[in-house]
């Protein structure tokens, strides 16, 4: 992590491990040192990702990037459902907030099936995991100021977190079976931009009234997560999780360096705090409080999908939760990014926040 940089045409340099002492076994040594290779390369590959310039990955290509990168791993299989897979699946709110953009949206399924599973009784099922991923985001016609556009590309830090962590989970070949799904688009302006007051049609069957086009990150994945915990047989998950740079408003109450944590679950939370302390990726749980509610209530529609005034991390996560049912689920809000050097990070840039946390988590079962 010490040593990655964005630059064109950037290598890690050849790295070392020298171990002095005897009580751990070479073996063991050497486990370790596997297991924190790929963990690094998890990080860095999700750094790359948000670092990498919105002309560079549209959904199109970012798809693309994907399909390529998970193709030829053991027991992964990976799928994009395009435009056309998006309206058969009457996906609405994906549609719509990537409608203005040159390039359709799209949503990729990475499915890992390792053959040896591990011994679980918490597992009754795979684990869904959900990445927002709008590769920039403009505002739509409630258009961002410059100075909070400027680093919109990385508002696909929650899918890039996901990528981070199915990388890891994959060429390490771990015991937990998961499907990571994540729903791409640009919000963009143009004459096919969706507006505010108009009424957009979720996959649950849900309608959306439109308050304003710059919450779009919980309109993508609200569609996003109806498929995860629609899956049935086999593939019904037991858990969903999601990231995702969803709100300004957490990193006013928390800082630019503790994600916000949402869930309808206390021992899935609790797992979650468990697991981002001992990574060191800080995560602090916030309230889900219901009253809240009210506010996003709508003349027209089942609700909008934002609220004017305070407890804006607190509405997005209430949206986010009526896609989700009965599943236990856990919501990630983060930001992904640091604005100067710190710790490993040699400059301002994306920090992959969320797949230590999310790798920690994984190992527990």
């Amino acid at each position: 992590m010490g040593a990655y940089d964005y630059v064109e045409n950037f290598a890690l340099p050849n790295l070392s491990l020298i171990y002095q002492g005897n009580k751990l076994k070479k073996e063991e040594v050497k486990a370790i040192h596997k297991e924190a290779h790929l963990l690094g390369e998890g990080i860095n590959l999700a750094r790359e990702l948000v670092n990498t310039p919105s002309g560079f990955k549209t959904p199109g290509a970012y798809s693309k990037a994907l399909t390529k990168l998970f193709k030829n791993i053991p027991n992964v299989k990976i799928n994009v459902w395009n435009e056309a897979r998006l309206k058969k699946e009457k996906m609405g709110l994906i549609l719509g907030v990537g409608g203005g953009a040159s390039e359709k949206p799209c949503m990729v399924h990475i499915q890992y099936r390792p053959k040896k599973l591990v011994k679980s009784k918490e597992l009754k099922g795979p684990i869904a995991l959900v990445g927002k991923g709008i590769t920039f985001d403009s505002g739509g016609l409630d258009i961002k100021p410059s100075g909070a556009m400027r680093n919109m590309k990385k508002d696909m830090g929650g899918s890039a977190c996901m990528v981070g962590t199915a990388y890891y989970l994959t060429q390490s070949q771990a015991g937990v079976p998961c499907d990571f799904y994540l729903p791409l688009a640009e919000n963009a302006i143009d004459a096919l931009s969706f507006r505010p007051g108009d009424i957009l049609h979720a996959r649950n069957g849900k309608t959306v009234e439109i308050h304003n086009t710059d919450a779009e990150g919980r309109l993508v994945l609200g569609d996003a997560l109806d498929v995860a915990v629609t899956q049935k047989g086999k593939d019904k998950p037991c858990m969903v999780v999601d990231a995702a740079t969803l709100t300004g408003a957490i990193k006013v109450g928390l800082g630019s360096s503790i994600g916000g944590l949402f869930s309808n679950d206390d021992k899935l939370a609790a797992s979650l705090e468990k697991a981002a302390q001992g990574a060191g990726d800080p995560l602090w749980r916030m309230p889900l409080d219901q009253s809240l509610r009210a506010k996003m209530k709508s003349h027209v529609a089942d609700m909008t999908n934002a609220v004017d005034g305070f407890g804006g991390a607190i509405t997005a996560a209430l949206f986010l939760e009526s896609f989700v049912g009965e599943t236990p689920w856990a919501h990630m809000d983060l930001y992904a990014w640091v604005d100067g050097p710190k710790g490993p990070y040699s400059r301002a840039g994306a920090n992959g926040q969320g797949v230590q946390t999310l790798a920690h988590f994984l190992n527990q079962f």
